[in-house]
């Protein structure tokens, strides 16, 4: 579409075609009374049948900003610009003759190129995870099948539509990424292990393998346990005296990602 700004303060629109010669004044007729200020051209649409092509609600690029090159014509008569007209001089063109087009035509002053929307686009929501941690645990207190806390997980939502749920996947992961969790003797992974179970609100983790957190929303908070269970006693009672500790990554993803 060409928006075309008159000097007076007045303004057309006018759809274009890929057919050439389309008036930027339709319906004007002999001496054109006001100076044109500027054209702009809009990508209005490309395509029938859109919503069976591309996704609603969604921002879409364009790959290439090319306009091609344009020309300036005026009617020979004024009863109309499809009853002949001439090319008129820009730029120094040289104007054939034989009444073709100039070469090479003008260029346009080209905008960036920006995303283009298609229907009404929805921001996703912006996930924020913090982790407080406790300070200390007793490992006598995760003996067997008894547990105890060591962190809570709270996920906050900014941007998120009234009323509605959302849905992350969270994963836990060590440095080896290794599927199973054990305390190391100063951290370090060559020295003595003491292996654990960790839970995430109740449910079993596995390492490096994703966990559902769904049912939140921005009007309440959502919070979940990071618990310690499982360890043998005999193997904790044999461990040599120090600091035992492990490191865990938690990454979530939010499962509406395509």
């Amino acid at each position: 579409m060409a928006v075309t700004n008159l000097s007076d303060g007045g303004f057309l629109k006018q759809d274009i075609t890929s057919a050439s010669g389309t008036p930027m004044v339709p319906g004007a007729s002999g001496n054109q009374a006001s100076k044109i200020s500027s054209i702009q051209l809009y990508l209005v649409s490309w395509e029938t049948n859109m919503e069976n092509k591309v996704r609603y609600g969604s921002n879409y690029t364009l790959t290439s900003n090319n306009l091609e090159t344009f020309n300036i014509a005026t009617a020979d008569k004024g009863s109309g610009f499809y009853r002949g007209y001439t090319y008129a001089k820009i730029n120094n063109q040289a104007v054939p003759s034989n009444g073709n087009a100039p070469i090479p035509g003008q260029s346009f002053r080209e905008s960036p190129i920006v995303d283009i929307p298609f229907g009404e686009v929805n921001e996703d929501p912006i996930l924020t995870l913090s982790i407080q941690a406790e300070t200390t645990f007793s490992i006598q207190n995760a003996y067997g099948t008894d547990k105890t806390k060591i962190a809570e997980a709270q996920l906050t939502l900014q941007n998120a539509e009234s009323g509605k749920t959302y849905g992350v996947e969270v994963t836990f992961s060590n440095s080896v990424g290794s599927q199973t969790f054990s305390l190391h003797l100063d951290g370090q992974r060559t020295l003595f292990a003491i292996p654990y179970l960790l839970l995430f609100g109740g449910e079993p983790v596995t390492g490096s393998v994703p966990l559902d957190w769904v049912n939140l929303s921005s009007s309440a908070p959502n919070i979940r346990s990071i618990e310690v269970s499982g360890i043998n006693q005999d193997r904790a009672d044999m461990a040599p005296a120090g600091l035992y500790q492990d490191t865990i990554t938690i990454s979530i993803t939010p499962k509406d990602t395509l």
